[in-house]
């Protein structure tokens, strides 16, 4: 199973149809860095998913998936 905040900014990410490349590209956190992290989810802080949170614009479903490390 795909860990919850993966899954909930890749679902983000699917919907809105950005891409890494838009994250890097509005200086949000590097590409590399981004990789990093969605190997390792738990190394996602705050600010970083308030800063995603400006261009993905997670829904309701998706913050209480992230806060609650459950997603379907």
């Amino acid at each position: 199973m795909k860990n919850p905040i993966r899954k909930a900014i890749e679902d983000a990410m699917d919907r809105n149809d950005i891409t890494v490349k838009d994250i890097a590209k509005r200086k949000i956190m590097t590409a590399p860095t981004y990789y990093a992290k969605v190997k390792n989810p738990e190394r996602f802080r705050l600010d970083d998913i308030w800063r995603l949170d400006s261009l993905l614009h997670f829904t309701e479903e998706e913050f209480k998936a992230i806060r609650e490390r459950k997603y379907r």
